[in-house]
């Protein structure tokens, strides 16, 4: 289950948003459960004194000093800011969260860009690949979006805090998924929860983890709490034939 404190920092966050490297330090310490916020705010300080005035210099100083991405791609530490400042290695959305903070710091205007399957950063109007630390273009974008056969539609949508939060989330409760670790997976979805405006598909990923525990009671609770979400009587209705599935199961001794 989730952490007390930690579940009412992402509420508080919530009711008085920050920015965006503030939303990945706190999903950080899902990670790192001592990660020394102070530190990671610090050494963004420091890397930005040494980055330029422009967006180029700081892509160009960052790549210098090491910036890459990570080889052990599938790897919870590579969601922890602390860790890809130290190691300088990450996945895009964390090496991106290191090239806000630091061209925020120079006075620089930065952002994410919630690109499918690859978040991407725009600072002063430049597009960077945070994975390859180098400056990208919205015409290398497109192409990589129809060789992947996606559609433009919101692929290059600014990205929220919330938005951050949600995404770093996900790749960390889809590690757990792939590992088995259902527990983790309930614990990191229920981060999710606090912070989702739209939580009917966090509720229903979280009924196979709540049956994998053999806790058949909060997977009908998820189902429930999903049922009075559902857009439309088609969902409703497949969704009360899976409770139902679940409620006609006999019970167990052991």
């Amino acid at each position: 289950m989730a952490n007390t404190e930690l579940l009412q920092d992402f509420r508080d966050f919530i009711a008085a948003p920050r920015g965006v490297v503030e939303a990945a330090l706190l999903v950080g310490r899902t990670v790192d459960k001592g990660l020394d916020v102070e530190w990671c705010r610090a050494e963004l300080t420091r890397l930005a004194a040494a980055a330029g005035s422009s967006a180029v210099e700081v892509v160009a100083c960052l790549h210098r000093l090491g910036f890459a991405g990570a080889t052990d791609y599938y790897r919870t530490a590579n969601s922890s800011l602390a860790a890809v400042l130290r190691e300088r290695r990450g996945i895009p959305i964390s090496l991106a969260m290191v090239l806000i903070g630091v061209a925020e710091r120079c006075g620089l205007p930065a952002a994410g860009i919630n690109f499918p399957r690859h978040f991407l950063v725009m600072i002063d109007g430049q597009l960077v690949d945070p994975f390859t630390m180098q400056l990208t273009s919205r015409d290398n974008c497109r192409a990589w979006l129809a060789a992947n056969d996606l559609p433009e539609d919101g692929a290059f949508q600014i990205a929220t805090p919330v938005d951050v939060m949600l995404r770093m989330l996900n790749n960390l409760r889809l590690l757990a998924l792939g590992q088995g670790n259902h527990a983790e997976v309930i614990e990191l979805s229920d981060y999710q929860l606090a912070v989702a405006p739209q939580p009917l598909a966090i509720h229903m990923e979280r009924v196979e983890s709540w049956l994998a525990l053999g806790v058949p009671g909060m997977a009908r609770h998820e189902l429930e709490c999903a049922i009075k979400l559902a857009p439309n009587d088609a969902l409703r209705a497949q969704l009360a034939a899976r409770l139902a599935g679940i409620e006609a199961k006999p019970s167990t001794l052991n």
